[in-house]
């Protein structure tokens, strides 16, 4: 009777604090601030298909948020911001065995993995003697096979390298990070990076945020770098040349040109770079793309002209010998023509001659000449 008491007893309390908190929920769901929770989008996010679903709950869970741990600080050491949190979700409208990478909202990425599998890569002969069913490894695109986890160990023996489903979209956000690099680095990342470094370098950073370098204006100026992949690995380096040059002016290209005359150098050393087999400008081509471009680097109607150079430097990065390939000109075409080809060639570097190292040895393979001076030249 007594344990029968008990079991009432339990069950009518357990029903006031089930009443007492859906009392709370509905009075809390009803206050307008509760809503701001859903104003705005992530910045980087994650989306599974129903296949996928065991990666959000624990331990898949857990070591997925480590995978995306480890490369927020690979990026950071790598190049010297921190990328937004990521968020993990479902999507029951995907197909199963997908999975998507979103910046902003914005589907960017996209690729196949499988639980039950595991995905090696290697040579075509190398994957022929592995076996498996063929795939094609989502992140860079190579040829790839499924293969059960127990092969493993055989496929490693071959020569190949395997790689689980957690690796994959690992290995697939740090490459979106990169490429979108500029997206993510928002003004509030910024600021964070100003306050961290205000603490060690006061001197430097006491600039930063006034009249002498207006956070927007250093903002914008870490976005003209970051598309380029042009990684501020030494901040310190790069506020203090943005801090000299604002001295002069305010415009962000400007100001970012200025921080690429520190930062290029350090990074071609750091790559270890020490050759060049660049394409170079004929000074009258330069000249010609110079009335082109406005300020703002918005190509005038000269549709020849524009499709003469894509397509030379089309066929000379379409050369794997002349790797990494590169375009050096003078300081004002710079920008204008690396903006020109960020969509469609963005593999392709273009330096101003005054950023390469000295002690860099260059080796022009190639002029790109005016396309009038090249027609008069055939006609000859």
């Amino acid at each position: 009777g007594g344990a029968l008491l008990a079991e009432r007893q339990k069950r009518r309390l357990d029903a006031a604090a089930r009443a007492a908190y859906e009392q709370r929920r509905r009075e809390a769901v009803r206050r307008p601030e509760t809503a701001l929770g859903l104003v705005g989008v992530d910045a980087l996010s994650i989306e599974v298909g129903p296949d996928l679903y065991p990666l959000l709950m624990p331990p898949n869970s857990d070591a997925l948020l480590d995978r995306v741990a480890d490369v927020r600080r690979a990026l950071a050491a790598e190049t010297g911001i921190v990328i937004p949190g990521v968020r993990l979700r479902d999507d029951p409208l995907r197909d199963p065995r997908t999975y998507a990478l979103r910046v902003r909202d914005r589907p960017v990425a996209e690729g196949i993995v499988r639980l039950d599998r595991l995905i090696a890569v290697a040579a075509p002969e190398i994957l022929d003697r592995v076996g498996g069913e063929v795939t094609t490894e989502p992140v860079y695109g190579l040829a790839a096979r499924w293969i059960a986890n127990s092969e493993r160990e055989r496929a490693q023996a071959s020569g190949a390298l395997t790689f689980d489903a957690i690796s994959i979209v690992g290995s697939h956000l740090a490459e979106v990070a990169r490429a979108y690099a500029a997206e993510l680095f928002g003004r509030q990342q910024l600021q964070t990076l100003v306050e961290h470094l205000r603490a060690s370098v006061p001197s430097v950073m006491k600039d930063v945020g006034t009249d002498v370098l207006p956070i927007s204006a250093a903002h914008r100026a870490f976005a003209y770098l970051l598309r380029e992949r042009t990684w501020p690995r030494d901040p310190v380096a790069a506020f203090e040349a943005l801090v000299d040059a604002a001295a002069v002016s305010r415009d962000p290209r400007e100001l970012a040109e200025a921080a690429r005359r520190v930062i290029v150098p350090q990074q071609l050393r750091r790559d270890g770079t020490q050759r060049l087999q660049p394409l170079i400008v004929d000074p009258q081509l330069e000249s010609e793309l110079a009335r082109m471009w406005s300020a703002e680097g918005g190509l005038a109607p000269d549709p020849r002209t524009a499709l003469h150079v894509r397509e030379t430097i089309a066929r000379y990065a379409a050369d794997p010998s002349y790797a990494p390939h590169a375009i050096v000109v003078t300081a004002p075409v710079r920008p204008l023509l690396a903006e020109f080809l960020e969509r469609t060639l963005p593999a392709v570097a273009v330096y101003g001659y005054a950023e390469l190292p000295p002690e860099l040895e260059l080796e022009p393979v190639g002029v790109i000449e005016e396309p009038l001076k090249l027609l008069r030249a055939r006609e000859a």
